[in-house]
């Protein structure tokens, strides 16, 4: 007999047959005694009979026997006790100093992040075996990207002997939960709560991820300090079974429940997992408003079995009955959001916080609340035994008019409802697919700017698959774009080349073929590029090979580096027949350097002790460059010495320990010019691709640009936070790069310690810093550009080879991971390829040869100098013209950009704009002169003063006529080709920033403080105004309508009496300024100080391929035929893209392209995961039956 009442599990288990035999006699014995226990029986029997999907669902989650004390109910060994720290796990890089708490998703400790020293909450998910960690891993990189005010921040997914763990936001203010305290809340505060919380949502439901479990023990407080009655700012936080729309999941089946039940939806309350999804969070949402009305919960039943019936079931009292003092308005919007089925909820969140603000407002909520025939039909739903007796006596008059009535209608009313919900399922299933794919592609973009280019390439091949179901050509074509922008940024390793030590040196033969590598395991190697296959044995040395290189026509290769007994040596070898032609030349030390002349003629080799030049037509030595060395030698320095040549090799720098660089006759080996002294060993040098000057990078930090021909420093010093060790100039001499270590020095000893790694970017010009420090890990040992500048290329001593790219800055794709320091980075002549020369130290160390990202050449970097105030296109597409705040107008040719024409402006030039035919450019200073230049001869052609400032101006579309507009309110016309006045001067009384002419030459649009005006010039008749502060406006190419720049944000307005709206796309940040493109289908938009330019789809507002600049950009402009775009900088930049245009071939072909080049596929519960090396090869076998790749491949 038992003592007390059996268990739900063990009542459930007795119901299914599962209970031990020997608690079943025990178990029935005490039915028959219990009428509590009977009943709840009773209620298993009728839901089973009923095939009830919910008691399916808890019979699933319940198919346990009844379980000793020290299990849990998974049948495992209960956990132990939290509150011993022995029992608290280690976790690296966090120091746990506490528990806050525990649930059914895992345990949250309070821990200190020691590398930042902050306090964060670090969660232990509860995750077993390799694929629900890999999937967990996957689900926190998606919720790292929810950065709003409004959610919890994650931090840092960790993974450590097998577990996981999240570092997530330490908010202290407790939950709401807590604050509550089991008491009604005053109506407004609840209100806020709520809205906040639901516009927070709505951000998380955009990126594609639904909650699930809202609730108030969930939403989390900033402060403690708030007063009673007020919450401060809230957050919502355990995303722990938040469901990702965009997964076709099999992740969770029909039938399970999950969420906690008092704030359940009916839908999740009935375990459809299909049926889950952003209303269910407005469900939620709804019942956390009715908790704080009424400091009670919508629906509870005396066991959890029963308030998930009830939520299926049962109408919710409204809170009104409850607390009459709750506004009416409020209780509509509650009751709204409670409604059973999920469409006569709010359509998103962000629909339920903008009522609860329209009721914060006091203004009408657009809610209505249920009509009293509705509400008599749910009552009838819910008793209908009551309602049977109630209606006996009315049917009893009316039945024999309704069955024949109802006999009339049925044929007709039958097949219009099947039709009807044909529809309706089909419109669901529509919108459902549209959502999974707009979700898919916002994920992939997300993905894609975390430099995640192979996972985010997935989605947007999932995302196109969904497109093309639909039909639905917009959001196809913006799928598209993303796929041909981003995945020109996809690099991908052709091949590997491995040795049993470091690999220390690498180099490409000039026809791309040909790959020589240098190894510590005392070989150099040849290998075939194009398969990865050595080319003969390897070719044995007598020590560590340090330096190789190919000669300037590929006949020969030198091999150099250390012999026994500490000694050095330099071999040369005909790359035809592997026969070593000259050498080995001694040296007293490691040889680190090796290169061929650009002639070919001469060889250079260094060691410490001095530089060497050899003849190539005998091996003979043609002259020793003896480089002063220090008193007192620094073991610690390396290198010792360095040296290069001239780009013409009529010399040879060298630079070392002694602080100083000197200059060489190649010749004759003899000193020429003058001696640079910098403020420290010097560690690098290069000289600029015109031999005029040198760069050297030193020991104490610094890096500095010198003229070789004086010795004196050109331009400012550039302090770096370590040691210098790479540089380099670009291929046209207009940047720089330099690269080395971050150092930390400890006060008491005074001594320096690596932290990290940077490089940076300058303008050579100027020396001034573009953006930001490129972060790496450790010290960046190696730096090159690609041939057409467009790239930088990194080698760290983190074990990683970077892209960057030089007009933005950007990281473009993943860290290139080797095995050990990348000491050597180097592109092939076309820049197709690049190595990197990985010093592993162990069986693994190899040279890795990758694909370059953007091979069809966006990006391509023009360097103007100043901070870059306006661009415009010539008519042909070919020139650009810039004005900047050195007070120059430059003209610059795209194709050529070593040349362009610098003209200085007194005062500073405002605005620029070309006459539609080219041959003239018109100029506005800030002094208010107004200038017209003729481009063929360079000659002034007019002049005439605008007082104060002349800030807008533009050409009627035939070029006759020339409208300025000016801070003074004022607007003039004048001759174009002679600068005369045409007609009166208007006087608007309010500052005009913007001038169009619409083509038909009639309409004038004007840009003011006061709003966009249209105007017929002829008459001065203002034809329509849209308020607000106006910085530019456009006609949309074909004239039928205006883009606005209206305070901070686009708007679209029709040009007859329709009102304005805003833009589909909403960049971050604001705006700075904007360009359409000829044919209206995007919009190029700068943003703030914050925030990068981008381009966006007009049809379905998601952005195109990306980031054309970094933070700061200022001026854009489309070229006239719309197929590139200009992007200029504060920091003096000028970038020339591609506009993004959409991938051809099939969606089947793009995926199996996709999943060949990333070697990763999107597998039916969402998860990314690795295709195995055969199924890559299949994919690579099918994409080649489909047509090849739908993007430029690089080939020998």
């Amino acid at each position: 007999m038992l003592r007390t009442c059996p268990s739900e599990a063990q009542l459930l288990a007795f119901h299914r047959g599962t209970l031990p035999a020997a608690e079943l006699d025990a178990v029935a014995d005490h039915l028959e005694e219990c009428p509590t226990c009977e009943s709840v029986a009773q209620r298993f029997d009728a839901a089973a009979n009923s095939a009830d999907g919910l008691l399916i669902a808890l019979r699933r989650q319940s198919s346990i026997s009844y379980l000793p004390p020290s299990l849990d109910t998974r049948g495992r060994p209960r956990g132990p006790n939290l509150a011993d720290p022995e029992n608290w796990p280690s976790v690296p890089g966090y120091e746990i100093e506490g528990v806050l708490g525990q649930g059914g998703m895992g345990v949250v400790y309070k821990a200190r992040q020691t590398r930042l020293g902050r306090f964060v909450a670090l969660k232990q998910l509860r995750v077993a075996g390799g694929r629900e960690l890999a999937r967990a891993r996957v689900e926190a990189e998606a919720l790292a990207q929810l950065r709003h005010p409004g959610v919890v921040q994650i931090h840092e997914f960790v993974e450590h002997e097998g577990k996981a763990f999240l570092a997530l936001d330490l908010v202290p203010g407790g939950s709401l939960g807590a604050k509550m305290a089991g008491k009604p809340q005053q109506p407004e505060a609840a209100a806020a709560v709520v809205e906040a919380v639901a516009r927070a949502v709505h951000f998380v439901h955009t990126r594609g991820i639904v909650h699930r479990d809202i609730k108030p023990a969930n939403i989390l407080l900033e402060s403690r300090e708030s007063r009673p009655g007020e919450f401060g700012v809230v957050k919502i936080a355990d995303f722990g079974i938040a469901k990702q729309m965009a997964l076709e999941s099999g992740s969770t089946r029909d039938g399970d429940v999950l969420g906690t039940p008092n704030y359940m939806s009916p839908e999740q309350a009935a375990g459809s997992a299909a049926a889950v999804g952003p209303a269910s969070d407005v469900y939620s949402l709804g019942a956390v408003l009715y908790e704080m009305l009424t400091a009670r919960v919508p629906l509870q039943g005396p066991t959890t079995i029963d308030t998930l019936i009830l939520v299926r079931t049962e109408e919710p009292v409204p809170p009104r009955q409850l607390q009459p003092g709750v506004p009416r308005d409020l209780d509509v919007i509650c009751m709204k959001c409670l409604q059973k089925d999920p469409g006569r909820r709010y359509a998103s969140a962000e629909h339920l916080a903008d009522d609860l603000r329209r009721f914060l407002d006091h203004k009408p909520i657009l809610a209505r609340p249920t009509p009293a025939w509705e509400r008599v039909w749910k009552a009838a739903k819910r008793h209908p035994a009551v309602a049977g007796l109630s209606a006996a006596l009315v049917a009893v008059v009316i039945v024999g008019f309704v069955l024949v009535a109802w006999q009339w209608q049925r044929a007709a009313g039958k097949a219009s409802d099947e039709a009807v919900a044909k529809r309706e399922a089909q419109d669901k299933e529509r919108q459902a697919t549209r959502l999974s794919a707009g979700i898919a592609l916002d994920r992939g973009i997300t993905l894609c700017e975390a430099n995640e280019l192979d996972r985010g390439l997935v989605w947007l091949a999932r995302s196109l698959d969904l497109a093309s179901q639909l039909g639905d050509a917009p959001l196809e074509r913006a799928v598209r774009c993303n796929l041909a922008g981003w995945g020109e940024f996809l690099s991908e390793r052709r091949a590997t080349f491995p040795h049993k030590d470091w690999v220390w040196a690498v180099a490409i033969s000039p026809d791309e073929r040909t790959v020589l590598t240098g190894s510590k395991d005392a070989t150099a190697r040849l290998w075939d590029a194009r398969t990865g296959a050595p080319m003969g044995d390897p070719i044995p040395h007598n020590g560590p090979v340090w330096a190789v290189a190919f000669s300037p026509d590929g006949t020969k290769y030198l091999t150099a580096g250390g012999d026994l007994k500490d000694t050095g040596s330099a071999q040369l070898w005909d790359a035809a027949t592997g026969r070593r032609v000259a050498g080995p030349w001694a040296h007293p030390s490691d040889v680190m350097t090796a290169a061929f002349s650009p002639d070919g003629q001469t060889v250079l080799t260094v060691c410490a002790e001095y530089a060497r030049l050899w003849r190539i037509v005998d091996g003979s030595p043609r002259s020793t460059l003896t480089h002063p060395r220090p008193a007192r030698h620094e073991p610690t320095l390396f290198p010792a010495l360095c040296a290069a040549f001239s780009p013409d090799g009529t010399l040879v720098a060298t630079a070392g320990e002694d602080g100083t660089a000197r200059f060489w006759d190649a010749a004759t080996g003899q000193p020429r010019g003058p001696v640079i002294r910098a403020s420290g060993p010097i560690l690098a040098l290069a000289f600029s691709p015109d031999g005029k000057l040198l760069l050297t990078g030193a020991d104490d930090g610094t890096a500095r640009i010198w003229d070789a021909a004086t010795g004196q420093p050109r331009g400012p010093v550039w302090q770096h936070r370590g040691k210098v060790k790479a540089v380099a100039f670009s291929p046209d001499g207009r940047f720089v790069a330099t690269g080395g270590e971050i150092e930390a020095i400890d006060p008491m000893t005074g001594t320096r310690a690596e932290v990290g790694g940077e490089a940076r970017l300058w303008l050579a010009a100027t020396g001034q810093a573009l953006g930001i420090p490129l972060p790496h890990g450790r010290q960046v040992r190696s730096l090159a550009f690609s041939p057409d500048g467009r790239l930088l290329m990194t080698g760290s001593r983190d074990a990683g080879a970077r892209f960057f790219l030089v007009a933005t800055g950007y990281q473009v794709g993943r860290s290139l991971g080797h095995d050990g320091t990348v000491q050597t980075v180097v592109f092939s002549r076309s820049g197709r390829f690049a190595v990197a020369a990985s010093a592993g130290g162990n069986q693994s160390a190899a040279a890795r040869l990758w694909t370059t990202p953007a091979a069809t050449g966006p990006g391509r970097p023009l360097a103007f100098g100043a901070d870059i105030l306006g661009l415009q296109f010539h008519p042909d597409g070919r020139t650009v013209l810039a004005w900047s705040a050195d007070k120059t107008v430059r003209e610059q040719a795209l194709g050529d950009p070593a040349t362009g024409l610098v003209r200085a402006h007194p005062s500073g030039v405002v605005n620029a704009v070309y006459s539609p035919d080219g041959r003239t450019y018109v100029t506005a200073q800030f002094d208010g002169l107004v200038q017209a230049w003729d481009r063929e001869t360079g000659r002034k052609k007019y002049e005439f003063l605008r007082w104060p400032e002349a800030v807008a101006l533009a050409f009627s579309p035939d070029g006759r006529i020339l409208y300025t507009g000016c801070l003074n309110g004022t607007v003039e016309a004048h001759a174009a080709d002679t600068g005369v006045q045409a007609g009166d001067t208007w006087r608007l009384h309010m500052p005009v920033f913007h001038v169009s002419a619409h083509a038909d030459g009639r309409t004038v649009l004007l840009g003011t403080d006061a709003g966009a005006q249209l105007w017929d010039w002829e008459s001065h008749r203002l034809l329509r105004q849209a308020d607000g502060n106006t910085h530019a406006t456009v006609f949309f190419p074909g004239g039928k309508g205006v883009l606005s720049w209206v305070d901070g944000f686009l708007r679209e307005w029709s040009m007859d009496d329709h009102p304005s709206r805003p833009t589909r796309f909403h960049p971050e940040g604001g705006i700075d300024r904007f360009s359409v493109s000829p044919d209206g289908s995007c919009v190029l938009i700068s943003g703030d100080h914050s925030q990068p330019a981008r381009v966006w789809d007009v049809a379905t507002g998601k952005a195109l391929g990306p980031a054309p600049s970094a933070p700061g950009a200022r001026p854009v402009a489309f070229s006239p035929d719309g197929r590139r775009f200009v992007v200029g900088t504060r920091d003096g930049r000028v970038s020339v893209w591609a506009t993004p245009v959409p991938i051809a071939g099939e969606p089947e072909r793009i995926r199996a392209w996709v999943e060949a080049a990333t070697g990763m596929e999107l597998d039916p519960e969402g998860t990314i995961m690795p295709l195995a090396p055969d199924a890559r090869a299949q994919r690579a076998g099918r994409l080649k039956q489909l047509g090849g790749s739908p993007l430029p491949v690089a080939a020998w």
